[in-house]
């Protein structure tokens, strides 16, 4: 009998054994997979864009966005506008204009008609300043991301081949929109503006991004919306020094399938609105804002789709010779001189 017991308990060690190391397996299988499945989401999104070509996603000629910002108890901060425009060769083209108290951030990206080449440039300037070289430029060609930052600690150029599910800028908005649609998670591998591409021919400092749906919910006005979420770890240089920060924003997407608002984790927010509306929150007139800040091209499609006033716009666009002379009118508004 004691023997007996002994030979089941002996049994019973066994299977816990084998059960604690299937889990354990099991386990370790999920985490393999997991990212698998999310990077595979995002390449399979990637090959299919580039399949279909953008045209099919962004039919439209000129696309202008607006935006209003407000802080977590609901206090405005300023707005944004996002215009897009089609080029000649099939590619597109688009600035990203935001405006923040006496600073502004300005975006520009071009990507060509399957987004396997494009340019990105973002800078950040009092309102009374001159734009100048880009703080941050970003670049894809045959394969290839280099990444021109500018900062402490010194400026240099970054360099890697792109992964199969680097996501470039501009894209964003699709990638959004196509989780929001199909549900799941999907990992891309992005360049944040404020990573440390520091390190003279290193390699580009990728940031793994997870784009993962929440399912449904509702906007701040109510209606229906499907909720994604970003979020990611980047490295940030402050003050010179490197820190490591958790970064997580979600997306609304209407049913049409636009984003609608935009919530950050420190409870500030980005809502869709109107040119109208844009203009009653400001002093200054947000058109002649944009307009000064559009390149000759999209001013151009600007204004042949009624974004601007074509009667004026031949003059204050220029032939792109000097782009600086095109932005001056963004001090002569505020009635502060250009440093």
């Amino acid at each position: 009998m004691a023997e007996s017991v002994l030979q089941s308990k002996r049994s019973l060690v066994a299977l816990a054994m084998g059960l604690a190391l299937l889990v354990s397996v099991g386990a370790a299988w999920l985490l393999i997979q997991g990212p698998r499945r999310r990077v595979a989401a995002a390449k399979d999104f990637l090959a299919e864009l580039r399949t279909d070509g953008l045209a099919k996603h962004w039919p439209e000629r000129v696309r202008t966005q607006w935006w209003l910002r407000y802080d977590a108890d609901n206090k405005p901060l300023g707005w944004q506008v996002d215009v897009r425009g089609r080029g000649d060769d099939g590619g597109y083209l688009a600035t990203n204009l935001m405006i923040t108290g006496g600073r502004y951030q300005w975006v520009e990206w071009s990507l060509n008609a399957n987004a396997t080449a494009g340019v990105y440039e973002a800078r950040s300037r009092m309102l009374n300043q001159r734009p100048g070289a880009p703080d941050t430029l970003i670049s894809l060609r045959e394969g290839v991301v280099k990444v021109h930052p500018s900062g402490p600690p010194i400026r240099h150029l970054a360099e890697s081949a792109a992964p199969a599910n680097y996501l470039p800028e501009g894209l964003w908005g699709l990638a959004v929109r196509h989780v929001a649609r199909l549900g799941g998670v999907a990992q891309f591998e992005a360049v944040f503006d404020d990573s440390p591409n520091y390190k003279d021919g290193g390699p580009v400092e990728f940031v793994a991004t997870r784009l993962e749906s929440l399912g449904e919910g509702q906007a701040s006005d109510g209606s229906s919306i499907r909720r994604v979420q970003l979020s990611a770890t980047i490295r940030l240089v402050l003050a010179g020094q490197i820190v490591t920060r958790p970064v997580s924003w979600e997306y609304r997407v209407a049913t049409s399938g636009e984003i609608v608002e935009i919530v950050y984790a420190d409870g500030k927010r980005m809502i869709r609105t109107s040119e109208a509306e844009v203009e009653a929150s400001d002093a200054h007139s947000a058109r002649e804002l944009v307009e000064g800040f559009l390149p000759p091209k999209l001013r151009e499609l600007w204004d042949a789709e009624g974004g601007g006033d074509s009667g004026k716009g031949a003059e204050d666009a220029g032939d792109g010779d000097d782009v600086d002379k095109v932005r001056v009118r963004l001090g002569t508004i505020r009635g502060v001189p250009l440093t």
